[in-house]
């Protein structure tokens, strides 16, 4: 099953698409704050985001945060 899961490494926050314990895709530095990445993340799972929109919802998301 698909999950997204809210990553930080060396201060870049990002999120992991996962089946499973396979990593599939990786979007690093979303937002500064790894608190509103994990609300992403959360968002993403709870609405069962596949995978062919995750790029699409990440850049949007990053674009409405720079306005």
């Amino acid at each position: 099953m698909l999950r997204y899961v809210a990553i930080s490494k060396q201060e870049v926050n990002g999120i992991a698409a996962c089946d499973g314990e396979e990593t599939i895709s990786i979007i690093g530095d979303i937002a500064p704050i790894y608190e509103e990445v994990e609300i992403l993340a959360e968002k993403l799972n709870s609405l069962e985001v596949s995978l062919i929109h995750f790029n699409d919802i990440i850049e949007d998301y990053i674009q409405q945060r720079a306005m």
